[in-house]
């Protein structure tokens, strides 16, 4: 599978301007903690995962910010915290 990156920033707007549009201009999260599969076990389905880590929603967050104070630059492992922000915000919505 190919992803074209100019595809997804569309799909992401997109989402993104559904949620103005049904007044969502925020999102209360109650849960923090969650439970996530190391990389390296995560796409083999051949074998069930029992090695969990842990994260947590509010110091991906965070994390994220930092982004935009220019306290970090941006990088790949941003796409890895957004992608659990999306997910729980889903959920809330959907």
């Amino acid at each position: 599978m190919k992803i074209d990156i100019e595809n997804l920033r569309t799909i992401s707007n997109l989402l993104f301007d559904h949620l103005k549009k049904n007044g969502f201009n925020n999102i209360l999260i109650n849960e923090d903690h969650y439970w996530n599969i190391p990389k390296e076990k995560r796409y083999d389905t051949y074998e069930k995962p029992t090695d969990f880590k842990q994260g947590r929603l509010s110091h991906d967050y965070e994390n994220l910010l930092s982004f935009l104070n220019d306290k970090k630059k941006p990088e790949g492992s941003g796409f890895v915290l957004l992608g659990e922000l999306f997910k729980i915000i889903g959920e809330k919505i959907y």
